[in-house]
């Protein structure tokens, strides 16, 4: 039995879809159960629970031999992390593999960055086997860029000619289903990638193509991407944050591509261009057929 935790995120829903497409016993861990019966319909069972609440994890945890875990980016992701670690030492969890990010180190400029290298060092401590996965960044986030495509006719960002080897999260989701339930799985740190690392100029061109018109990629001062972010309504310590992430990737934090996606997913991650023509109807401004 595989428990996979942040089973309604980005990464973890495609998680379980692997899983039971691969007739693995899986389990969800959800707080919403109206969440958990569309998890249901894939083939997993779902189990309320809450890694703020400890003492809720008791029932999600019986059985289980390996966890998945992704923790959400907040404020309080430590707490709820060491509270999972916590409860899978005690349960006597034989393997986790654990979503993580590019460049998690103590000392990074990014408190994001930080929370992952503090998350990674704890589960080195418990002595639990595991594997962290290291992320780009995500394709999926480059979507919302699109709504203001429409408002503004270019692309912004604080990145300038960097390249980064952007990732699909479902690439992300099959490395670590092939993760999961290899016999003898992999352990250590891996960083997962796309096939290519591109620019933000590159990306405009290829939304140009799509939409048949001309889209330009235009660098701003990291204090007006913060500002566009808190006009969003994005919490303050998030806006410094993504600011922060924008400079690691223009110093080419993110700009090495791996294989890691082939090597436990044993197939080739989906490209850039292949991502950006998926979404072709909403980079138009068309809602999707």
């Amino acid at each position: 039995m595989i428990l996979v935790v942040g089973a309604t995120g980005t990464i973890g829903q495609h998680v379980v879809a692997g899983l039971c497409q691969a007739e693995t016993p899986t389990r969800a861990l959800v707080r919403d159960p109206r969440r958990g019966k569309a998890l249901a319909d894939h083939g997993a069972e779902f189990v309320l629970g809450d890694l703020a609440i400890p003492p809720t994890l008791e029932a999600a945890l019986s059985g289980v031999d390996r966890v998945f875990l992704a923790t959400p980016a907040e404020p309080r992701q430590v707490e709820l992390h060491t509270n999972l670690i916590n409860e899978a030492k005690h349960h006597g969890i034989g393997y986790i593999v654990r979503i993580s990010g590019i460049g998690a180190r103590a000392d990074a400029g990014v408190e994001l960055l930080r929370w992952h290298a503090t998350g990674e060092a704890e589960l080195a401590a418990s002595e639990i086997p595991h594997l962290n996965l290291r992320c780009s960044a995500f394709m999926q986030n480059l979507l919302a860029d699109v709504g203001m495509i429409e408002l503004e006719g270019r692309l912004v960002g604080c990145m300038g000619d960097a390249r980064v080897a952007y990732v699909d999260a479902r690439d992300i989701a099959a490395a670590a289903v092939g993760a999961l339930t290899a016999t003898n799985p992999p352990t250590g740190t891996l960083d997962v990638t796309g096939p290519s690392a591109v620019t933000m100029d590159q990306i405009a061109r290829a939304i140009s193509s799509i939409r048949g018109t001309v889209i330009r990629y235009e660098d701003l001062p990291p204090h007006e991407i913060k500002s566009r972010f808190e006009k969003a309504g994005m919490p303050v310590w998030l806006a410094d944050d993504l600011v922060a992430l924008g400079g690691e990737l223009a110093g080419g934090s993110n700009a090495t591509v791996t294989t890691t996606v082939h090597d436990l997913a044993g197939r080739d991650p989906i490209s850039i261009e292949m991502f950006l023509e998926e979404h072709a109807a909403l980079i138009r401004g068309k809602d999707p057929e």
